[in-house]
């Protein structure tokens, strides 16, 4: 199968994202607390999280921040963004053309989203314009050649209609 557009995918199957999110609570929380740890998230920082998908990362960052407004979920699915709680600011926009300020963020997370992007430098690139001088970002992904990796690629690939490449 062809590798297809992040908002194509997850407009197909987003959805089943977040339902398998819903009914797995703590399937993740691993891969979540590594990219939090590496963030060094402070009370007062303004925090981007793109893709944000459901806001799987956000919900893991809300206790580190004064007030859960400070963070902003950027996710250009439609269908993915849907259960992104109220409580984060939400922009339904896309993460290679974020409509906000220059220097507007203390950090940026991205979590398990940059293996669908078929353009990656544009969205660095947004990253270095949104993000504050002395700013960090941090993303987490898959690694090529691991078990996981072959499981996306395989089962996944295989019994989905967008497929996993």
């Amino acid at each position: 199968m062809s590798v297809t557009d992040y908002v194509d995918t997850f407009d197909s199957r987003g959805d089943l994202y977040n339902h398998a999110a819903e009914i797995n609570r703590n399937a993740r929380d691993q891969e979540r607390r590594y990219l939090v740890d590496l963030l060094k998230i402070q009370s007062h920082h303004l925090v981007c999280d793109a893709p944000a998908g459901g806001g799987y990362l956000a919900e893991g960052l809300v206790d580190l921040v004064e007030s859960p407004r400070q963070i902003t979920c950027v996710e250009p699915s439609r269908q993915f963004a849907q259960p992104i709680p109220e409580k984060f600011k939400r922009l339904l926009a896309p993460i290679h053309n974020i409509p906000c300020d220059k220097a507007c963020f203390d950090r940026v997370g991205s979590l398990a989203g940059l293996h669908h992007l078929k353009d990656k430098q544009s969205f660095f690139d947004e990253c270095n314009r949104i993000l504050k001088p002395g700013g960090l970002v941090a993303f987490a992904d898959v690694l090529a050649d691991t078990s996981v990796a072959r499981f996306l690629n395989g089962p996944v690939d295989q019994f989905t209609e967008t497929g996993h490449k």
